[in-house]
């Protein structure tokens, strides 16, 4: 028997688009009204479906690209962002003077605490720097701000969080947040001057924490009577042409599930494996759902790897169609959760 695996991934997958073009920037003076207005127009989503990865600012000056989403061992989370010019309008783009991520959407905090707690470190192109946290006076976006030095780019930059100060059971996820990039004398706030940049990008946001699990494996059988008195605890089903629904036992002892036995039709029986919350069909047996009929009651161990009828199940309920008989042997391979260690 296999030991425990945890199923649990320390490094999240990304989504990633061709990156989207949004409509027009929030109009040049309209300040925090129109940053706001601007986002509950295009990174209202409670997934990631308004947030493309990477993604173009709406003046289509900047890529930005969440490269990567850590969570390591001591409990900070890492996102990695890469900022860049839109080569297609690079001649016309000044070079960015900053960036910034909104963190209004982080209110999982513990008590007393405050986002700047949060924000444990930053480096931009692996160089650590001392990012500000608060509102942008020139953007009006409320969160991490990280300057960077005179050149075109492109740009690293890492932004560390502190998780062990949020509230129990929760962590940091990705999400759909607003960013912003200022690049030469831009600000949102004064209508003689261009609008920043604005973007829905995958950033930080609460999310309850999903616990660790992980898995046994155990042989499963429909109930009935036992092939053989002694050793092997195996049963098979006695089927009297009529439908019936027995206990899938897993480990002899552990109710997996049911196994439901169809009324015969054209001489045929559909037999409906159904597990119960915390059993799966075992991801690791290509086969794991085996059944022989029988015209009379079988004896000896049996060898379901030789069994007549078989299938991948990957979901439940699975179903099988088998030949009318008047005994079943129904064997599943599945696995159980179990505390990790």
């Amino acid at each position: 028997m296999r030991g425990k695996r945890l199923a649990f991934l320390l490094v999240l997958p990304l989504l990633v688009g061709a990156g989207l073009v949004y409509g027009d920037c929030p109009t040049p003076g309209s300040g925090a009204d129109g940053v706001a207005g601007w986002a509950t127009a295009n990174c209202n989503c409670t997934d990631l479906t308004c947030c493309d990865n990477p993604t173009l600012t709406c003046n289509e000056e900047f890529y930005i690209n969440l490269k990567s989403f850590t969570k390591n061992n001591d409990g900070k989370i890492t996102f990695t962002y890469e900022v860049s010019k839109n080569e297609v309008n690079e001649s016309k783009v000044k070079n960015l003077s900053h960036f910034v991520i909104s963190l209004t959407q982080i209110d999982c905090l513990y008590g007393g605490y405050k986002i700047s707690d949060l924000v444990k470190s930053a480096t931009l192109n692996g160089e650590s720097v001392t990012p500000e946290i608060g509102l942008d006076p020139t953007t009006q976006v409320n969160g991490v701000k990280i300057d960077v030095p005179v050149g075109s780019g492109p740009y690293t930059f890492t932004i560390t969080f502190d998780t062990s100060i949020l509230a129990e059971g929760y962590t940091l996820g990705v999400g759909c947040v607003l960013a912003a990039t200022k690049a030469g004398n831009q600000d949102i706030t004064r209508n003689d001057r261009g609008s920043p940049g604005y973007a829905c990008i995958q950033g930080p946001v609460c999310e309850k924490e999903t616990a660790q699990v992980c898995w046994k494996d155990e042989t499963a059988w429909a109930a009935g009577n036992r092939y053989v008195t002694k050793g092997n605890w195996a049963t098979y089903t006695l089927y009297d042409g009529s439908a019936k629904t027995v206990t899938l036992y897993a480990g002899q002892t552990y109710q997996a599930g049911t196994v439901a036995f169809s009324a015969p039709v054209d001489g045929k029986v559909t037999i409906t494996v159904t597990l119960n919350e915390g059993f799966r069909f075992d991801p690791d047996s290509y086969e794991n759902l085996k059944v022989q009929d029988y015209a009379t009651a079988p004896g000896g161990n049996p060898s379901p790897g030789h069994f007549a009828h078989k299938k991948n199940c990957q979901g439940t309920p699975c179903t099988i169609e088998v030949p009318v008989n008047n005994y079943y042997g129904v064997h599943v391979d599945v696995e159980r959760t179990v505390p990790c260690e």
